[in-house]
């Protein structure tokens, strides 16, 4: 960064200590007028010289300091700490009031208001790749193509899926402690609704399967008349919700399943997906559901924040790209970090134990992470599905065929076995 002119500023001063915006500050200091992560650098050095509030756009100056401030490497005083987890989040904060303001103004549900599902916010924000919800679904076959032990390929998920959500989270929790929003975890149904005139004959939507040339069931949907139907958006009634998830229990015990988790163990999660569909499709007239976020926010303030935002951070559709990007290597890097922890917890635990190691759940998990392929399948599971520069391996994981369940084997014989 060029020498500020703080001799410039002083002079200034004299007469106002107000002003208008970050490029007037530019031009009284002599700097270049830059974006994004140059940028937050750049205000963080200004920082040394003199002491600033903003009002908006402005920049109110309160001092100038006779001596210039030590400089402070912020990369080790955050690296690894509670300011490095502000940060992170505060990141996540700026990328939710963004698509608010983007995605309230174009709301179906009306300005104001929007319903997003988390995996909708995870990908929106480069959190996860187009990998990340396809390959949860069908977690047998990405074991066997990725050549990963099926129970590290269960744990990445378990673990990382919360730390993603939990991340949200915060950052709602953040957001709605400004007042800026208020939220809530909701049920959303696509209500199935005819735009054709009804007939007699056809008074209902109707599912219509078929097996692909990969022997994964695919589904559409058709209305009797003419095949022209809409998908409306919105939140589910208590009596849906609770129809909802009284289907998904009956179903549970159909599948002989505990819980959703074994489900996905299983590789079942299409079965049960649309054994639960089929139902509400019937009995409520609805596609499909799904877990979503409801945000209302203040139209009144929002917009102000977002202004403050930009002054600071991002100012172009470039910018914000960039710190996407940014964000994505700092979740890939955080999950390889956490998986080497996993690793050398386990090999401590595993130097503590004298004798053979007990085959039940703990011996099994510590033998498991204290391997030398732990940490690398954890780095290649991180890159795959959550690094935005990763290749898509979706089909190659469609194509993939299993060995315990075989394509010509029907369901109905595998639940069978089950019993």
């Amino acid at each position: 960064m060029n020498k500020l002119n703080i001799l410039k500023l002083r002079e200034y001063v004299l007469t106002s200590n107000t002003i208008k915006n970050y490029k007037a500050l530019c031009a009284i200091l002599d700097l270049k007028v830059t974006n994004g992560g140059s940028k937050r650098s750049q205000l963080k050095e200004i920082e040394r010289y003199f002491k600033y509030h903003k009002e908006g756009n402005k920049f109110i100056i309160d001092e100038i300091y006779t001596d210039v401030l030590p400089k402070i490497d912020h990369r080790k005083e955050n690296s690894g700490g509670a300011n490095n987890v502000v940060d992170y989040i505060k990141h996540i904060e700026n990328l939710i009031l963004d698509l608010l303001i983007q995605g309230g103004i174009n709301s179906t549900n009306g300005f104001g208001k929007v319903f997003l599902s988390k995996n909708q916010l995870l990908k929106e924000f480069n959190m996860i790749n187009d990998n990340y919800v396809f390959c949860k679904r069908r977690i047998p076959k990405l074991s066997k193509f990725m050549n990963i032990d099926q129970e590290t390929v269960e744990e990445w998920y378990d673990i990382n899926d919360g730390m993603l959500e939990r991340n949200l989270m915060q950052a709602l929790k953040s957001l709605e402690n400004q007042s800026l929003i208020l939220w809530s975890r909701e049920i959303t149904i696509a209500e199935a609704i005819p735009t054709a005139e009804v007939t007699k004959d056809g008074k209902e939507v109707i599912k219509r399967k078929y097996i692909d040339v990969d022997g994964e069931e695919q589904t559409d949907y058709k209305y009797r008349t003419n095949d022209e139907i809409s998908l409306h958006y919105r939140e589910g009634t208590e009596t849906e919700k609770e129809f909802i998830l009284q289907t998904e229990r009956d179903i549970l015990l159909e599948l002989h399943c505990e819980s959703k988790q074994k489900v996905i163990q299983f590789g079942m999660w299409d079965l049960f997906k649309t054994k639960i569909d089929n139902i509400i499709l019937k009995e409520l007239n609805l596609a499909f559901y799904y877990k979503s976020f409801k945000i209302i926010f203040n139209k009144k303030h929002i917009k102000d924040a977002l202004n403050n935002i930009y002054e600071i951070f991002e100012l172009t559709e470039e910018d914000k790209q960039d710190g996407k990007f940014i964000l994505n290597a700092e979740i890939v890097n955080r999950t390889i970090e956490n998986a080497s922890k996993r690793h050398d917890r386990a090999v401590e635990d595993k130097s503590k134990i004298i004798g053979r190691i007990k085959d039940d759940e703990k011996g099994q998990k510590i033998k498991r992470r204290s391997t030398n392929n732990y940490i690398n399948d954890n780095i290649e599971l991180s890159h795959t599905l959550i690094l935005k520069s990763s290749g898509n391996i979706k089909e190659k994981v469609k194509k993939t065929k299993l060995d315990k369940i075989e394509d010509d084997i029907s369901i109905d014989d595998f639940i069978n076995n089950l019993e």
